[in-house]
């Protein structure tokens, strides 16, 4: 709770800042994530393992919104889908990682993400069209 209310704080202060080219918020890229995700199920120790799977939260005019991506199986883990969409399975669909959120970000912000060390596959369901 107290992570929600700094972050719609944050998001605020951005909406309500401006300069010479409009408010904060139309200018900025927001991504929001954990170094790691946790499996769904509560392990021997009462505990939860480490996941793979890591949610992100995009905020920004740069990213099409109010859609949720990836979906997911029964034990959360995340499904293939195709870069290009965002929809579940079918031709072309795979599974992503990090490297393919790095390589999206850089490409948006005009710059080329090789020369950053990211290989990964452009994510154009990310962006705004």
């Amino acid at each position: 709770a107290d992570f929600v209310a700094l972050l719609d704080q944050f998001l605020r202060g951005l909406a309500s800042t401006k300069n010479a080219h409009g408010s904060l918020a139309s200018q900025t890229a927001v991504v929001v994530t954990s170094e790691l995700g946790r499996f769904p199920i509560i392990n021997g120790d009462l505990g939860k393992d480490h996941w793979p799977e890591a949610p992100l939260l995009f905020f920004g005019p740069h990213f099409a919104g109010g859609t949720t991506w990836v979906p997911t199986g029964k034990m959360m883990e995340g499904l293939p889908v195709s870069p290009t969409t965002g929809a579940p399975g079918g031709p072309g669909a795979v599974n992503l990682l990090l490297d393919d959120v790095g390589t999206t970000l850089v490409h948006m912000a005009g710059m080329n993400p090789t020369l950053f060390g990211y290989n990964g596959k452009r994510l154009r369901f990310l962006e705004r069209a």
